[in-house]
């Protein structure tokens, strides 16, 4: 919800209001800004990719620093003293900006603005509904883009995150003056970085762009929201979720008449037919994983059922009312085995 402020609140803060005859008209785009806990880049390296997905274009950037990268999407700077605002706001880098947009043109005719020194404007909500305009793209290109690059940065010996720090709404006029919304979320937490160079980053790209449209829609918004998540029980539940999802889709992509008779070729159809009765008939969640470890994903381990069955099991107390928690590490275990499924279950 966006707090209203008095006329005198707003002027004290540096907004005049303007009317009619002061309208602005600009077409806008989201920049959604993540730091990257757990690698580091080149010096100076900025790496910029582009895609669609679900129908919508975006431009990405990655560099260790936020102004590189906004002046590879915008031709601005984020901010005028970047050191400083990452002292400020405890961010270091590397970041990863998401541009969405831009759109057609919006136009106000009232509300508040602030002129800036260098010409440009910032509007307080006065376009609300290029706000919602972005937001529905956003909520269909971002999930399965982080989902892409949790996927594509993590390896099995470093762990990798990206958060969301802030977001920018950012327009230009017809004559090029840049009108800005911006609001800012940070959170904290300590990883070990591992060295990217600009060639690997270029491809870890390449990547992104190839995964994040094959990815399910479901299940990448569901582990997004689990990478964003600071409570552990939601962030439990939203992996697990995630599971569940990939799981029943795979089982329903299975042909169980083709992979029993891999099994049981020299058994004839007798018994091929009764297994094939007793699969399509399974409803637990638990032995459909071990089905599809077995005919979808090889790359599972005996370990990974196992670690299944456990996460299951405190899901299951959950939802009994067993109890109100996930014992401690278990939301960091599901991630684990839910980025695991969601690289190995794309399309």
């Amino acid at each position: 919800m966006t707090l209203k402020f008095s006329s005198a609140a707003m002027k004290a803060m540096g907004y005049k209001e303007f009317t009619e005859a002061e309208a602005i008209s600009a077409s806008f785009s989201s920049i959604t800004i993540y730091q990257v806990k757990g690698i580091s880049l080149e010096a100076n390296s900025t790496e910029i990719s582009s895609g669609t997905i679900a129908r919508v274009d975006y431009r990405l950037a990655i560099s260790s620093s936020i102004n590189a990268a906004c002046t590879a999407l915008l031709q601005d700077n984020f901010t005028d003293d970047e050191e400083k605002w990452k002292i400020d706001s405890n961010c270091q880098g590397p970041f990863v900006l998401i541009q969405i947009g831009p759109t057609p043109e919006h136009k106000c005719a009232n509300g508040h603005i602030a002129v800036e020194k260098d010409g440009s404007i910032i509007t307080y909500d006065c376009f609300p509904t290029v706000r919602a305009e972005l937001a529905e793209l956003e909520s269909r290109v971002l999930p399965p883009i982080i989902s892409a690059l949790t996927c594509v940065f993590n390896v099995d010996t470093h762990y990798v995150v990206f958060k969301k720090i802030t977001s920018l709404f950012t327009g230009k006029t017809s004559s090029g003056i840049l009108v800005r919304d911006t609001r800012i979320e940070f959170r904290a937490e300590g990883l070990v970085s591992y060295k990217q160079a600009n060639q690997q980053v270029a491809e870890k790209l390449d990547l992104v762009k190839n995964l994040a449209s094959t990815l399910n829609p479901k299940a990448s918004r569901f582990f997004s929201l689990g990478l964003s998540e600071i409570d552990q029980l939601k962030k439990f539940l939203y992996f697990f979720l995630e599971l569940e999802i990939e799981t029943h889709a795979a089982f329903g992509r299975i042909n169980h008449e083709t992979e029993i008779k891999k099994l049981l070729d020299k058994n004839g159809l007798p018994i091929t037919k009764l297994i094939q009765i007793q699969l399509t008939g399974l409803k637990n969640i638990y032995d459909k994983f071990i089905w599809c470890a077995t005919c979808e994903w090889p790359e599972i381990s005996d370990s990974d059922i196992t670690e299944f069955k456990l996460l299951k099991k405190e899901r299951d107390n959950i939802a009994h009312g067993s109890t109100s928690e996930p014992p401690p590490g278990f939301a960091l275990r599901a991630e684990k085995l839910a980025h695991k499924i969601l690289w190995l279950a794309k399309n």
